[in-house]
Order: structure tokens, then sequence, then C-alpha cells
């Protein structure tokens, strides 16, 4: 799980470049082959994101970050901007929150659904608000809604075992207004799926 949450802000920093984003569809819907867990490299470091068995192949957590964007991509990058106290506070450009949260956004070509991708280390459930601007205002309507999956663990050291190959996996949550709270679980990844 912890790998998990290196890819997803690193992917997140890199899908804040939004002229770069389209190029890096592709890469986010490939995966490293070698050292699956529990197996590591010399320097400790397991590199692997899908376990091959003779029997089973599965997912393990950081694939499962790069599953959840590659099938929820748009193809337009958006800015983030972020608001610390969820109000009048000071107002920050860019996917890092600060060395706890990073965040990214993309919509598709039509403009009617919004894609965020959150990256929680906080170690407690964030509840977070979302104002979607358009070019003159801020768009928030009862009509839309979104749809949140997560991938969170209880550990960080949580892996995919063949007795539990789905023990971290992507849960998905029921729609909500867009007017609602999203509570980021602790140590997550998330994908909040907006239509508009």
């Amino acid at each position: 799980m912890a790998r998990a949450l290196m890819e997803g802000g690193d992917l997140n920093e890199w899908l804040n470049e939004v002229e770069l984003a389209p190029r890096l569809h592709m890469r986010t819907a490939s995966f490293c082959f070698e050292h699956a867990p529990p197996h590591r490299d010399d320097d400790g470091f397991t590199q692997g994101l899908i376990t091959f068995l003779p029997n089973a192949t599965f997912l393990q957590p950081p694939g499962y970050v790069h599953s959840m964007i590659a099938s929820s991509w748009q193809p337009l990058g958006l800015n983030v901007s972020w608001s610390a106290d969820g109000g009048g506070g000071t107002d920050r450009r860019g996917s890092r929150w600060n060395a706890t949260y990073s965040a990214s956004a993309a919509r598709s070509a039509n403009g009617r659904t919004v894609v965020i991708r959150l990256l929680s280390h906080a170690t407690t459930p964030t509840t977070v608000s979302f104002t979607l601007l358009g070019r003159r205002r801020a768009m928030k309507s009862t009509a839309a809604t979104y749809v949140a999956t997560t991938l969170a663990a209880p550990a960080l050291d949580a892996i995919n075992t063949a007795a539990e190959p789905l023990g971290v996996a992507p849960r998905e949550h029921p729609p909500a207004s867009l007017e609602e709270p999203f509570t980021l679980p602790a140590r997550s990844f998330a994908i909040v799926t907006a239509r508009l």
C-alpha cells in the first residue's frame, strides 16, 4: 500500500502538467512486472504491480492506482485549486496540497464529466468539498452527482496474496450529490467522477 501511495502522488504530480497529461494516458495503463510482492530487489524496493502465479494473476495495490486512472481517463487536464480551511483561506494551485495530500483533475471533451484524483497520507479520514469553476462562476448544482472509488488498506505494508488476491482492492461508493462532501479515507487514493 505504501507503494500505491507513492504511485498516486507521482502520477498526480505529472497529471497536473496539463500539457503533458494526454501523453501520459498509455503510461498510466502500463505496469512494471518485476519482483511482485512479497519479493524485493537489493534495495528492499518492490517494483512489481502484478503478481503472476501458475494458477492466478492479480494486481497489487499500486497496480490498482494505475488501473483506476486508466479506466477513468478523461482527455483534458484541469488545474486544481484548494483551500485548506474549506472556506476563504489561501488559494493554492497544483498537485501538492502539502506533504500529506495531492490532487489532479481532468474533464471530458464535452465538459460533462470531471475526474478528480485525490491522495491522502493522513492517518485520519479527511472531508473534501468540491467546487467546479466554469469560465465565469462556480458550478454547484443539486443535479450534478459524483461517484467515488477508493483504494485504502489497514496498514502501509498491506499486499495482496494468493490466499487473498483482492485483500486490497478499489471500493466504489454510492453516487452522491456534488453538494455533499466526500470522506477521503486515511492513507488512500481516490478517483471522484463527477457527472454534470
